[in-house]
């Protein structure tokens, strides 16, 4: 009767073994699945944050190729790009919201400090009158670096290598690339 039992117990004890480590699997599976999908919604948060926050800067470097043409290959009138932006801010804004609710508290510092930079530029949309060229090329590479710290921080928040330094205007649109004649 004694074998009985021991072999009665041996059953309990592993069958309350393999449902707790069963149990231990599935909440760990589980964990890491919802931990990737969220991780996967902060990315296009954040992407599409700072696309929004790019396309007004884009924008506001066209109007500038209105008044001063070697600034962009692609100038827009300013009463055509002003829309743009506005349509740009707005998308941002939208944007913008789900940053508060997904991202840490250095992402959000970041992009807001890369917003208010962008927001900066938006003086072109007055005219020549209202900024200067040196003016407007100190804040567009004040937006530039702010872009850049904004990227260092995401990097950082999603435990991804950080990328090196690179040039603040790498595009063959951008003055830098015009050889010097």
């Amino acid at each position: 009767m004694g074998g009985f039992i021991g072999a009665i117990l041996g059953v309990i004890v592993g069958g309350l073994v393999t449902l707790g480590t069963t149990v231990l699997i599935e909440r760990t599976k589980w964990k890491r699945e919802a931990s990737a999908r969220w991780e996967g919604r902060v990315v296009e948060a954040l992407v599409a944050y700072a696309a929004a926050l790019k396309m007004q800067s884009r924008m506001c470097l066209r109007i500038s190729g209105s008044y001063w043409p070697t600034m962009t290959s692609n100038p827009i009138a300013a009463h055509e790009g002003v829309i743009e932006i506005a349509e740009y801010e707005d998308e941002r804004s939208v944007q913008f919201e789900k940053v508060l609710l997904l991202a840490g508290p250095e992402v959000v510092a970041k992009a807001r400090r890369w917003q208010e930079s962008v927001w900066a530029l938006h003086t072109i949309q007055d005219g020549p009158s209202s900024i200067s060229k040196d003016d407007f090329d100190k804040r567009l590479d004040k937006a530039r670096r702010c872009r850049d710290e904004f990227y260092n921080s995401v990097r950082t928040e999603l435990g991804l290598e950080l990328l090196p330094s690179t040039p603040t205007r790498a595009s063959p649109d951008d003055p830098a690339w015009l050889s010097p004649a």
